[in-house]
């Protein structure tokens, strides 16, 4: 199967040693135990004694043994499934992706199995060891900040890995994203050039979205180096129920706090919504005095009031390529799976709620 090819897109190879799916006879080698004793104790670990189950819980966790729910009468038949793990499901922002990644796998008789880890680590690794259970095909993360454990289950897994919207370590096989450090300073840059003299940076989650951080922390080092005013993220609590009314809140407190800011970069287009209420509320003139930017190019962002300032990330793309790229990676031996970096870049895109000097 080709690949679709899409301008400005940088392409990284490095080699990768294929491996083979840890077996229930792996784990009874290590643990000099016989095959069926770590059959019963998955199956009854109390029946199993004290010093035998030790010794198999301990050869489980080194190898990162996943049992195959599917053993048995359906061993042979080859798995037609993808799974994906998205932080989210509660708005549109992944949507655009999985709808790319679903179209791309039907057309090659695959069925997508979807997860949503909700930006938490530990969460993300209970999805993946309990998909790997049912033994897909292969399995599509978002990001590159799985922790430790999930690392070790997806390399004993053997089948392809693929992790978007981001480019970094660690590198688990397929990459499909963009620069996030690169977008975050875009940003700054874009409301310094329309005149801007005191730039903030509003985000949420910024614990846990990763990726959300990596731009406040380019926002910073970017402030830094201009020189011309100290720095300032503003983090909503995650446990904020109404990002858009949160948003408003965030930046009406720091307005107060200073009056002399000029422009805010928004982590999403949400938050960039909430801003231009509270903005109006206040009758503060967008952008004349408040310049405003997002990141997302949501449905509802070319049709605000004023219409928005966003970054435009290439969602299709990235959901498409990924999957074309784990489907050519699912019908060839492990051999032929290179670890593999593809940046799709992003698109700043001007509308009336920042400054063109």
């Amino acid at each position: 199967m080709n690949a679709v090819e899409f301008p400005n897109i940088k392409p990284r190879q490095r080699s990768r040693r294929g491996t083979q799916r840890t077996t229930m006879l792996d784990v009874a080698k290590l643990a000099d135990v016989s095959p069926s004793t770590v059959s019963l104790y998955l199956r009854k670990p109390e029946a199993v004694s004290d010093k035998l189950r030790d010794k198999v819980r301990q050869a489980i966790e080194t190898l990162h043994y996943v049992p195959n729910r599917l053993a048995g009468s359906l061993a042979a038949a080859k798995s037609r499934t993808i799974a994906v793990i998205i932080p989210t499901i509660s708005n549109s922002f992944f949507a655009r992706s999985v709808e790319a990644m679903q179209e791309v796998a039907e057309k090659a008789g695959y069925n997508l199995l979807l997860g949503n880890s909700d930006f938490n680590p530990e969460r993300e690794e209970e999805l993946v060891r309990t998909f790997l259970e049912w033994s897909p095909a292969a399995m599509v993360l978002t990001g590159c900040h799985q922790n430790e454990r999930t690392i070790g289950m997806l390399k004993a897994a053997g089948i392809p890995v693929g992790q978007m919207w981001e480019l970094g370590t660690p590198h688990l096989g397929l990459q499909v994203g963009f620069d996030h450090t690169d977008l975050g300073q875009s940003a700054l840059e874009h409301l310094y050039e329309g005149g801007c003299k005191h730039v903030v940076y509003l985000g949420v989650r910024l614990n846990c979205d990763h990726r959300a951080r990596v731009r406040a922390d380019a926002y910073v080092e970017a402030v830094k180096a201009a020189g011309l005013h100290a720095p300032l993220v503003i983090n909503i609590p995650p446990t904020t129920e109404h990002l858009v009314q949160g948003a408003g809140t965030a930046i009406a407190s720091a307005l107060a706090a200073n009056k002399s800011i000029d422009g805010v970069i928004c982590s999403n287009d949400w938050l960039a919504l909430g801003v231009l209420f509270e903005a109006q509320r206040r009758g503060i003139r967008v952008p004349e005095r408040l310049s405003v930017i997002g990141y997302g190019d949501l449905d509802f962002a070319e049709c605000s009031n004023p219409p928005l300032t966003t970054i435009r990330p290439h969602r299709w793309q990235i959901g498409s390529q990924l999957m074309q790229g784990l489907i050519e990676r699912c019908e060839a031996p492990q051999e032929a799976w290179p670890d593999h970096a593809v940046d799709v870049g992003f698109e700043l895109i001007p509308r009336a709620t920042t400054r063109i000097m």
